[in-house]
């Protein structure tokens, strides 16, 4: 077993190794392979990104949409729709097919935004007196399967969106989006076919009846859940704000956590703040203050204006 290992760990690092040779010879797919394997190892977050930044400059369209993801959505970087905006542009331009939608989905000249389609929430109460010395723990929960009364129907389309090694899309709030150009029927088959960016798309068209879809917040939660299970932070933080609210799903605190708390995990500022909320309220794990402070100042640490909001309120007492 520890033989096995120490190999895993030499392929690796013979992995990383060349990926750095050739990403330093300035090839595109090596910098933002490199970046990927920095950031999966969690063991430096500036190297990932500085490796990500310069496949996006090289013209790597992944990485260029990859960059604009993570500045639309506040992960790892302070959040900046202009940038998030360029990027897209860049990869847009290359016929990048998720980066088009993500720019049709604004309408216009609107600012880009992949905002989560819910408001974050902002603790309203004072914190009780905590008395643990350490964080509680989060109680492992298996999150039961969304299924809708009826499946939505899946229209046929002459060419499904391309499935991207980058983190998901996500469409933004109801108020902001102008799906004109955006055909339902592309978006169900490619989510049909497991694409998690449609998927979550998807999700958002059904929460709000945009694009010509009928408001279904049940369908919404299926198709979140089928990204969520794939692991894009987006599409766990969209589910855990219906599983708090109650919408499409049975009201479940602690689906909510368990939500939250995967897309936490991943860096998603938003969902850092509504756990932070629900550690405040006791509302589906246990309360503590502690807890919380520390994930309102991450995402706060990250330009996250809810948390530098509830941080403020947690100091002031």
């Amino acid at each position: 077993m520890v033989a096995n290992h120490c190999k895993h760990q030499d392929t690796r690092e013979r992995a990383k190794h060349w990926f750095t040779q050739a990403a330093q010879k300035g090839q595109g797919r090596a910098q933002y392979a490199l970046a990927l394997m920095y950031r999966e190892q969690g063991d430096d977050i500036s190297q990932s990104l500085k490796w990500q930044r310069q496949a996006a400059q090289s013209g790597y369209t992944e990485a260029q949409y990859g960059m604009a993801l993570l500045y639309a959505n506040g992960q790892y970087l302070p959040q900046d729709k202009a940038q998030a905006r360029f990027w897209f542009e860049q990869a847009a331009a290359q016929g990048h097919v998720a980066s088009r939608l993500a720019l049709l989905s604004q309408g216009g000249n609107a600012p880009a935004s992949v905002a989560a389609v819910s408001s974050p929430r902002i603790a309203q109460e004072k914190p009780a007196p905590v008395t643990t010395p350490e964080p509680a723990a989060v109680a492992v929960v298996t999150p039961p399967i969304v299924t809708p009364d009826s499946a939505p129907t899946v229209a046929k389309a002459s060419e499904p969106l391309a499935e991207s090694d980058a983190p998901a899309l996500n469409a933004g709030d109801a108020e902001s989006l102008d799906f004109t150009g955006v055909e339902p029927e592309v978006v169900k088959q490619s989510a049909e076919a497991g694409n998690k960016s449609a998927q979550l798309m998807l999700g958002t068209m059904y929460e709000d009846g945009l694009g010509g879809l009928p408001s279904d917040p049940r369908d919404a939660a299926y198709w979140y859940e089928k990204a969520a299970r794939q692991g894009d932070s987006k599409a766990q933080h969209n589910l855990a704000l219906l599983y708090e609210d109650g919408r499409g799903v049975k009201q479940d605190y602690k689906q909510a956590v368990y939500w939250y708390s995967k897309a936490a995990a991943a860096g998603f500022t938003e969902a850092q703040n509504n756990l932070g909320v629900l550690y405040i309220m006791g509302y589906g794990v246990k309360k503590d203050e502690k807890r919380a402070k520390q994930l309102f100042s991450n995402a706060a640490a990250q330009g996250n204006a809810n948390a530098e909001r509830n941080l403020a309120l947690l100091k002031t007492g």
